[in-house]
Formats: structure tokens, C-alpha cells, sequence
């Protein structure tokens, strides 16, 4: 049982991870994926799209996967954590929060 919970954590922590990655790269005008070819930039897309419906029909599916699956969706998940947070470091993505923050700042003088 203690398998089925880790496999759902895993996996939605996989889908968030890859619906947060979709909207930080394709939602700042300066995301570098901007100086890809379409190509690459739709593969991309469309890959993190995979992978975040993949994860998200795993957690409806909650059939009993084998071990391995769950040792590999945990690997996944903390992966995909560390990509996040890396990209949020290096590009600097501000929370959106903070963001209407600064601008109200700047607005009112």
C-alpha cells in the first residue's frame, strides 16, 4: 500500500513540476526557449505536456505498478523539483505575487 501512496505523491509532484516548467518557460517574454526554432520550441512543449498527462492519468489509473516504476517516478519527481528550482534561480522567475507587488510599488511613487 505504502507503494500506491509514494507512486501518487510521485506522480503528482511530476505533473505539477511539468505544468510549472510549460507556463515559466512559454510565459515570460525573455524565456531563452524565445531563440529556439519552432521546432524545438514546440518539442518541447509538447513534451512537457506528455509528460504532465502521462503522470496525471498515473494518478487516476492507481493500479498497482511494479516497484521499479515507483523507485523511477520518485527518481523523476525529484528530479523534476530540482529542474524548477533551478530554472527559477538561474532565470530569476518571481513569484507572480511579488510581482503585482512591485508594480503597485512603482506606481504609487
Amino acid at each position: 500500500m505504502i507503494h500506491l501512496t509514494l507512486n501518487g505523491i510521485a506522480s503528482l509532484i511530476i505533473c505539477g513540476c511539468a505544468a510549472l516548467l510549460i507556463i515559466d518557460i512559454y510565459g515570460s517574454k525573455s524565456s531563452p526557449i524565445h531563440r529556439y526554432t519552432l521546432f524545438e520550441s514546440w518539442l518541447v512543449k509538447f513534451g512537457l505536456s506528455a509528460i504532465a498527462a502521462g503522470s496525471l492519468f498515473n494518478i487516476f489509473y492507481s493500479g498497482n505498478p511494479p516497484f521499479s516504476e515507483v523507485i523511477l517516478n520518485a527518481g523523476l519527481a525529484l528530479f523534476f523539483l530540482w529542474v524548477v528550482m533551478f530554472y527559477r534561480r538561474h532565470f530569476k522567475i518571481e513569484n507572480p505575487i511579488q510581482t503585482v507587488k512591485k508594480v503597485v510599488k512603482e506606481k504609487r511613487g
